[in-house]
């Protein structure tokens, strides 16, 4: 594993990950001048409620007492709402349902969940990357799904939607892909999305459409980029670009 945490992509070594990947199907000219030209948007406000969920969440199975969790001397409530702390700022009370609903939904997985030492994620953010693919990718956390195999999941902060389902497929698609490649000991065949704002969980079982889609997909794309193939789309009204992208017009 490498010891660097992003690989840049250059027309030499087109790393991709899958956040570039769906950049460039949503429009090339975006992918160009975030990628290309290294242009930075500032995150708005619903992606720094994502980040912030995140970053809590990544950390949070490292700050409960697991133990004590097990041996029933405290709750799931307890355990997660202190990891909050006093500094703990969020912008309003809709952010802070994010929180009340992901405690609520975590403690009925507490309550189904029978040998309760598997209900603690096997590993949570790692990133990983495959120099024979040039991908790269960050996971939000690896499950136990049964004795044999495990289930990556995803958390989503936004609501679901339906129409973005194939796009929900190759992002863990492409975990299941580094985790598999970097760990023989991994079987992952299931993905697993989580969206505390609409209090639902959709799991399913990988398809072995999902895995010819994803490589062709791959594909196309880095084919397209070292074409220079760059078009607008026009997909514009929430693309955080829109002022440089008007201004190259």
């Amino acid at each position: 594993m490498s010891d660097y945490k992003y690989r840049k992509f250059t027309f030499k070594e087109p790393y991709l990950s899958k956040s570039s990947v769906l950049a460039y199907t949503y429009c090339p000219y975006q992918f160009y001048l975030q990628q290309v030209e290294g242009i930075r948007p500032e995150p708005n406000e619903a992606m720094k409620k994502g980040l912030r969920f995140h970053d809590w969440a990544e950390k949070l199975y490292d700050k409960i007492d697991k133990q004590a969790l097990i041996n029933g001397e405290t709750t799931i409530r307890d355990e997660y709402t202190k990891t909050m702390g006093d500094d703990f700022e969020l912008s309003d009370k809709r952010e802070l349902e994010l929180y009340k609903n992901f405690i609520e939904m975590e403690e009925k997985r507490w309550k189904k969940e029978e040998n309760k030492k598997d209900f603690f994620p096997i590993k949570t953010e790692e990133f990983l990357y495959d120099d024979d693919l040039l991908f790269f990718g960050s996971y939000d956390r690896l499950d136990k799904y049964d004795e044999n195999s495990q289930i990556v999941m995803e958390y989503k902060t936004g609501n679901f939607k339906e129409h973005r389902i194939s796009d929900y497929r190759f992002q863990l698609f492409g975990y299941k892909h580094l985790i598999e490649k970097n760990y023989d000991k991994y079987n992952v065949t299931h993905l697993g999305l989580i969206f505390p704002k609409d209090k639902l969980i959709k799991v399913e079982k990988f398809k072995s459409i999902t895995e010819s889609s994803f490589y062709k997909k791959i594909q196309r794309v880095r084919s397209n980029i070292l074409d220079r193939k760059f078009p607008k789309k026009g997909y514009c009204d929430y693309c955080l670009l829109y002022d440089k992208c008007m201004g190259d017009e």
